[in-house]
């Protein structure tokens, strides 16, 4: 009997064994130990601190994937000699396929090449892309690009193809192409804009003025929508979900919640002050607000629009802020002191306060959270601050113009400053 049941299992094995080889097109191609085919490398971003780097994600089936393995070289030819590259990045996930190495040197050539390893152990190569490093972080004025009278803030597309300044005496919004700086159009609005901000699909800019918020469409800079809202309205900012903007209500004292989706008030945040500048952390899970009157930062949390902490400001009145990329520090800047206030975000709490000497306007933080950037109008300079240790390192001037807002192009090689004593918009690279 024993003998019996083991022959009919044996047989029973051998016959699910040959259904499943017969149904090839239903199991789909076994990739074990085949070659993966190759990705494609490309470079998104060359600045003289980073290099930001993308591939397409391999064919090889999520099951059968190893690794994805990113060299750099100060040579070429990585894959014949890879004991003299460098393995910067390695992955288990498929779909990751971006990487941004911070450990360039300025002024150089790196090189860079992708393998891919399957799960069984075959590898392949990416082709090999050379970059050239910029020489040194944007410390100089390239470019005036003259605009309407009394330019204010200012704001660049996620492309960085084009920036928006408000004119406010004119009431207009002036659109500079940052590949000739030119500016391309002019939209015309009932009242002077103050304060914008771009979506993160780049679809529409945000403006606000003294009658309420006007929305422009980018692909033809036409007004599609405005929103009554009277009063005094110094900041603006949109959550990287782009489902609702934020807007500083300063002379009524509070924060209005705008719905993207119809262009609707969704509610008001009331800070008991006087909020001005404005930023959304880069999670969209908070929005914080550098209040004038009450000396403080308001941080707000989006889930619910509750005021989810008030954190003092030793220096009078904050005017503006900003957040780093990862989100983990807040800078705010006061108008009646010469010192930057640093808040950890994990705890709301002040963390270091920095000297820039000079009375700053705005505040910006370069794209690599490296270095942050301070107009000071006063005295027509701009400070550089290292935020690896708070130093100042650098402080430039900008000539005849005297800097008011600020912002990068998401490459991190140039900012625009708005300056409204002379009507220009300066470049520094």
């Amino acid at each position: 009997m024993k003998s019996t049941g083991f022959s009919v299992m044996f047989i029973s094995l051998l016959l699910i064994s040959f259904i499943c080889l017969s149904c090839d097109d239903n199991t789909g191609p076994d990739f074990s130990g085949e070659v993966p085919e190759p990705s494609v490398l490309s470079l998104d971003i060359a600045s003289w601190s980073y290099a930001w780097l993308r591939w397409n994600f391999t064919s090889v089936p999520e099951e059968e994937f190893g690794s994805y393995r990113l060299y750099s070289s100060d040579s070429p030819g990585i894959q014949s000699d890879t004991g003299a590259a460098v393995m910067i990045y390695s992955i288990t996930s498929k779909y990751f396929c971006t990487h941004i190495d911070s450990l360039v040197t300025p002024a150089e050539t790196s090189h860079y090449a992708l393998l891919t390893t399957s799960s069984e152990g075959s590898t392949s190569w990416s082709n090999e892309i050379a970059v050239d490093i910029p020489d040194r972080e944007p410390d100089s004025v390239t470019a005036v690009v003259a605009v309407g009278s009394w330019p204010v803030e200012i704001c660049c597309t996620p492309s960085g193809n084009y920036v928006y300044v408000c004119c406010f005496d004119e009431g207009e919004v002036h659109v500079i192409r940052t590949s000739d700086n030119t500016v391309v159009a002019t939209v015309e609005l009932e009242y002077g804009p103050v304060a914008v901000c771009c979506l993160n699909s780049g679809e529409y800019i945000y403006v606000t003025h003294a009658g309420g918020v006007s929305v422009i469409r980018t692909s033809d800079n036409t007004v599609t929508a405005e929103l009554s809202m009277p009063g005094e309205k110094f900041g603006i900012c949109a959550l990287p979900s782009d489902e609702y903007v934020y807007v500083s209500n300063s002379y009524d004292g509070y924060v209005a919640v705008i719905r993207t989706a119809d262009n609707t008030l969704a509610g008001k945040i009331y800070t008991n002050g006087y909020p001005m500048g404005i930023c959304s952390a880069p999670s969209g899970d908070y929005v914080y607000v550098a209040d004038y009157h009450i000396n403080a930062m308001v941080v707000i949390r989006t889930s619910d629009n509750s005021i989810a902490a008030v954190v003092g400001i030793s220096y009078l009145a904050p005017v503006d802020l900003c957040t780093t990329p990862a989100g983990d520090y807040v800078y705010v800047i006061s108008s009646m002191a010469h010192i930057l206030t640093v808040i950890e975000t994990s705890g709301n709490t002040v963390v270091a306060e920095i000297d820039v000497e000079l009375d700053p306007n705005h505040i910006c933080a370069h794209p690599t959270a490296e270095y942050l950037y301070l107009t000071h109008g006063n005295s027509s300079t701009v400070s550089v601050i290292r935020t690896s240790d708070n130093q100042v390192v650098e402080c430039f001037s900008t000539g005849d113009h005297q800097p008011d807002c600020i912002c990068a192009l998401p490459s991190g090689e140039a900012f625009y400053m708005s300056s409204w004593f002379t009507d220009v918009v300066t470049v520094i690279r």
